[in-house]
Order: structure tokens, then C-alpha cells, then sequence
């Protein structure tokens, strides 16, 4: 216990500074505990730091994210050839995105960043893709039919993933994680 203690400055005695990390859900009750019972004997580290609002920008991306997913396992669930493993499949993969989709609304800073490098990388292979099979088709020498047009709105969802990459990838929301990772 020796080596949490450290001198108050012009008080006699000493003071413990407890190493609980930098979130604000639980260094602040905490802190407040410590504070109202031990107050003689413990101080918190640091200043407060107010928590900023969601920015909108997260509210957008998540929203965008949580789209683009349940479109296809939608698709994947509801078609004439689902089985119990794809509906089981499809169910623990977007238990999975659920959660890391929370992580990301509640200001994760590790979930936040992984999307934020992710989700672009990913918009864009989707997008280009789409447009190179869309091309090849194309550029065997016949004109596109109608039926070959189907293809073009596939590149809504590699443009809205990479949307809400470069949303989540914005300076305001790079401050607002962070803040929700600091303690006070």
C-alpha cells in the first residue's frame, strides 16, 4: 500500500492515489465514495473533465452501419433456401455487429477507431467492385439490358459503409471518445 501513498502538499501525512483507470462510469462513483468517507486520506488524480455530447456524426454512422447490416442478413434470413444454420449463423454474426455497434454509440475508443479504419477500406471495395463486375459486363461488346442495371444500386451500401467510416474518422468524434475514456 506503500507505493499509492504520496505527500499532500502542506498538510502533514499522506494521501493514496488508487490506480482505477480513466472511465468516467467507474472512477466517478468512486471517486465520490472515497471522497465523502475518506476525504483525510484520498483526493482524486486530475481535474474533472466534462464529457461532451454524442456527436451527430456517431449517431449517423451508426445508424448507417446498423442499415447496411440488416439489409443483407434480412435477405440471407427471409429467402426460400435459409436452414436453421444460416437463420443461427446470421443470428450470432449480428449479435456480434450489435455489440460492437453499442461499443461504438456508448464512445469506445477501440471500436470506434477499428470502424472508423475500417468501414472506409471496406465502402470501397464493395463500391468499386460492384461498378468492375457492372463494367465487365459491359465491355464484352453487347449493350446493358435492363436486367444488368439490377447490379447499379449495389453501390449504395459500399457508399454509405464508407460514409459512415469518414463520419467516424472526424475530429469531433476522435475528442468525444476520448473524453469518454478519461477519468476526472
Amino acid at each position: 500500500m506503500e507505493h499509492l501513498a504520496v505527500d499532500k502538499p502542506g498538510e502533514p501525512g499522506v494521501a493514496y492515489v488508487l490506480p482505477f483507470g480513466r472511465a468516467h462510469r467507474v472512477v466517478a462513483p468512486i471517486d465520490d465514495g472515497l471522497n465523502r468517507f475518506a476525504s483525510g486520506m484520498y483526493r482524486s488524480p486530475g481535474e474533472r473533465t466534462p464529457v461532451p455530447r454524442r456527436p451527430r456524426a456517431v449517431t449517423a454512422a451508426v445508424t448507417i452501419l446498423a442499415l447496411c447490416w440488416s439489409a443483407p442478413m434480412a435477405a440471407a434470413v427471409l429467402g426460400d433456401e435459409a436452414t436453421a444454420g444460416t437463420i443461427a449463423m446470421a443470428a450470432f454474426w449480428t449479435a456480434a455487429f450489435t455489440l460492437w455497434l453499442v461499443r461504438i454509440w456508448l464512445g469506445g475508443p477501440l471500436a470506434t477507431g477499428q470502424m472508423a479504419r475500417f468501414a472506409p477500406v471496406l465502402g470501397a471495395v464493395l463500391f468499386f467492385g460492384i461498378l468492375l463486375i457492372a463494367a465487365s459486363g459491359y465491355s464484352s461488346g453487347h449493350r446493358p439490358e435492363p436486367g444488368d442495371l439490377r447490379l447499379l444500386p449495389l453501390l449504395l451500401p459500399g457508399a454509405a459503409v464508407f460514409t459512415a467510416g469518414r463520419l467516424l474518422a472526424r475530429a469531433d468524434v476522435r475528442k468525444w471518445t476520448e473524453s469518454r475514456g478519461q477519468g476526472r
